[in-house]
């Protein structure tokens, strides 16, 4: 009875496993925080600001559905039908049981997060993130498969999507409830190498640059020395793809939101890139 919203932002994220595996955890779990929601006893629905992802976006390889930005307001109920992965696909329905209910005026709101990146305070950083792993593979072996030229790289640091949904959420939660925001980076994907280009400045390091299948082969005699290759050897063909698929996303709603708040993303830049650390 003292609880007025509820922020639910659990969830397995998982890019491997499938749907069914995903299910109980990403769609059931959804399903009980909304029934929770409505079974207040004084008939007033608590509000729910579901923590949703980029990922039910299809990726620019399967589709031409996307426009040029993926905008916070795109209609995305046929998206289904071009997800690969049981992530994106459970995080799909979850989010579409929320905005039927959202349509019939209960206070919810959809907050999507883009792929999020290292603190920009501390640059502490997920070690089992894609970007990461592929960063970790390539220092550590000192070369670069020759897909990376393919690759992009969305990374919203952690700080700002944290002070953003908090403001969202509940310092204002006025300006989000009945609406779909991107926690989003608002700058476009950086190229990998360009990055790798940062990285090297900043650690004097260089890359040899290989086929891809070579560089498979180079993880897979480095398997045993370290856990970290040994993720990102199991999850090589996923990183690839998720890499080579990059979509940029509109967040201007969410900018809106922030105005004047002086809560701003910060820059994915040289300066951001050297003072990362990595166990290799």
């Amino acid at each position: 009875e003292e609880v007025d919203s509820v922020i639910h932002s659990a969830a397995e994220v998982n890019l491997i496993k499938s749907y069914q595996d995903l299910r109980s955890t990403n769609v059931v779990g959804t399903k009980e925080v909304l029934q929770f929601s409505l079974s207040s006893a004084d008939q007033n629905p608590k509000a729910v600001h579901f923590i949703s992802t980029n990922g039910i976006f299809p990726t620019s390889q399967n589709s031409t559905a996307l426009s040029s930005d993926s905008p916070e307001d795109q209609d995305i109920s046929d998206f289904w039908k071009m997800l690969e992965d049981g992530y994106g696909q459970s995080k799909w329905v979850a989010e579409r049981m929320c905005a039927s209910l959202m349509e019939k005026g209960l206070p919810i709101s959809i907050l999507r997060c883009g792929n999020m990146g290292p603190s920009s305070e501390s640059f502490a950083w997920n070690l089992s993130d894609f970007i990461f792993l592929a960063l970790v593979a390539c220092l550590s072996m000192e070369s670069v498969p020759d897909a990376s030229s393919k690759w992009k790289i969305d990374m919203t640091p952690v700080d700002f999507a944290a002070r953003a949904i908090v403001h969202c959420t509940i310092a204002d939660p006025s300006k989000s409830i009945g609406d779909v925001l991107h926690v989003q980076n608002p700058k476009t994907a950086i190229e990998f190498e360009k990055v790798l280009h940062w990285i090297k400045s900043a650690n004097d390091k260089t890359f040899e640059k290989v086929s891809t299948c070579k560089f498979k082969q180079r993880l897979e005699l480095r398997i045993q020395g370290s856990d970290l290759i040994a993720k990102a050897h199991a999850g090589f063909d996923s990183i690839d793809h998720f890499l080579g698929s990059c979509v940029n996303f509109g967040g201007k709603k969410l900018q809106g939101c922030l105005a004047g708040t002086g809560i701003h993303c910060p820059s994915i830049d040289g300066e951001f890139v050297g003072k990362l650390k990595f166990d290799c």
